[in-house]
């Protein structure tokens, strides 16, 4: 090899030499992070809801309890309020809406509450029950209301009686989150809620309540006796110590239990 080519390859080593050492002495640059789409997660009033099946359908459900003397009903027809207002001027615990009102803003049928009455009882084969709490403090869950009731809403249908439940047949009968006012057999109210609860104001169908709300007694213990639908959907509220369901559109009126006896 002449000398020339020599010097040059010797040249050319030496770089490719100190090159590499310079690359292995420079700090590892980390690589970047692959972008990763993640589903935005579905809100949920609760995350500790419990839940009922039912025909592969799965509800969330909440209830309350309560002795008829810590309950009052509070017509919401005008003026109207949304329920948390109503529950902080009334100093509820807890609360859920009443029946079901007209396009008037009226009563659909009998409502009795602290000494007046609006409206007059109606036939009706969807709104064919009421509740009602006496003088002496009993609650009933009927066809017929007591005479002189304390407290008396018109609603329906009934959907259990006498402890079995009341086949229902509903025409158009669509899916919505319900409302429900019950009494067990040692005279204690129960007010549940059953809903979607991907979607809350969506729940079961009417037809499918019935055995809902049997299913739910059993899972709680709850011996229910007899159960009546509350209006539902858009125009329901409930509020308990784990569960708070808002309306979208205005209540007719709302039971309001007090933390005491009133």
């Amino acid at each position: 090899m002449k000398p020339v080519l020599f010097i040059t390859a010797f040249c050319i080593a030496l770089i490719v030499i100190v090159v590499t050492a310079a690359q292995l002495d420079r700090p590892q640059q980390p690589h970047a992070a692959a972008l990763v789409s993640t589903p935005t997660p579905t809100a949920r009033p609760s995350l500790t809801h419990k839940t009922v099946e039912w025909e592969g359908e799965t509800y969330a459900y909440a209830f309350t309890q309560a002795t008829p003397s810590r309950i009052s009903l509070i017509a919401n027809f005008s003026p109207r309020l949304d329920a948390a207002t109503i529950m902080r001027s009334h100093d509820c615990q807890s609360a859920i809406n009443g029946g079901f009102y007209d396009t008037n803003n009226k009563p659909l049928g009998y409502f009795k509450t602290q000494g007046k009455t609006m409206g007059t009882p109606t036939v009706s084969a969807l709104f064919n029950g009421f509740f009602s709490i006496d003088q002496l403090g009993v609650v009933s869950v009927a066809h017929e209301i007591p005479q002189n009731p304390l407290l008396a809403v018109q609603t329906g249908p009934l959907l259990i009686e006498s402890g079995e439940t009341i086949p229902l047949r509903i025409k158009n009968d669509e899916r919505a989150r319900r409302m429900i006012g019950a009494v067990s057999t040692s005279q204690a109210v129960l007010f549940l809620t059953v809903y979607n609860p991907e979607a809350v104001f969506e729940g079961p169908r009417l037809g499918d309540l019935p055995e809902i709300v049997k299913k739910i007694g059993y899972l709680e213990s709850l011996a229910i006796t007899s159960a009546i639908n509350f209006d539902g959907g858009s125009a329901s509220a409930f509020y308990s110590d784990t569960t708070k369901l808002s309306e979208l559109t205005p209540i007719g009126s709302l039971f309001c239990v007090k933390s005491q006896v009133q």
